[in-house]
């Protein structure tokens, strides 16, 4: 399902938007803190 690097930004999206998750662990730890960073998440 993700073929590209945006696709993992766009699933972080989804699943902190749409779904309520609070926390994510995961592979992409670097992308997961550039992206609570970028949106304000603490």
């Amino acid at each position: 399902m993700i073929d590209r690097d945006g696709d993992v930004l766009t699933l972080l999206d989804v699943l902190y938007g749409q779904v309520g998750v609070k926390g994510v662990f995961s592979d992409w730890p670097a992308t997961a803190t550039f992206y609570a960073n970028c949106m304000g998440i603490e």
